[in-house]
């Protein structure tokens, strides 16, 4: 009994923590393309002055039901990268996308053109 106390009390000391080192923590985060991969945070990119870099993946519907998915980035250099998708899972979390979402996708270096990788992240951190 007194070692679940003991380390119920560790715990939610640990959890206090916690939430006071990452209390108003706020990640910024201009697009950036790298070989194979492009990043960004949705926000950041919207709200930066320098009106060139841009990143997004969106879906289209074709008329037999089966959706493709469209990521593209352009960074402030003004260097382009994009990938195309049909996976599934690939399409559901394109479609879990907001405003201020994280955004990463990835490629083949081989096969330009095909998403290899789509990884979002939402949460009050990436406002």
């Amino acid at each position: 009994m007194v070692k679940k106390i003991l380390f119920g009390a560790v715990v939610s000391c640990c959890l206090t923590l916690a939430g006071v080192a990452f209390a108003g923590y706020d990640i910024l985060a201009e697009v950036t393309i790298t070989d194979g991969q492009a990043v960004g945070i949705l926000t950041d990119v919207s709200d930066s002055a320098d009106g060139q870099q841009y990143i997004y993946c969106g879906t289209l519907s074709w008329g037999d039901g089966s959706p493709t998915g469209l990521c593209a980035a352009r960074d402030i250099d003004g260097e382009f990268r994009s990938c195309t998708t049909t996976e599934p899972d690939h399409i559901s979390t394109i479609q879990s996308l907001s405003s201020s979402s994280y955004l990463m996708f990835r490629w083949d270096v081989d096969a330009p053109g095909a998403c290899t990788l789509i990884y979002v992240i939402n949460g009050s951190s990436m406002m």
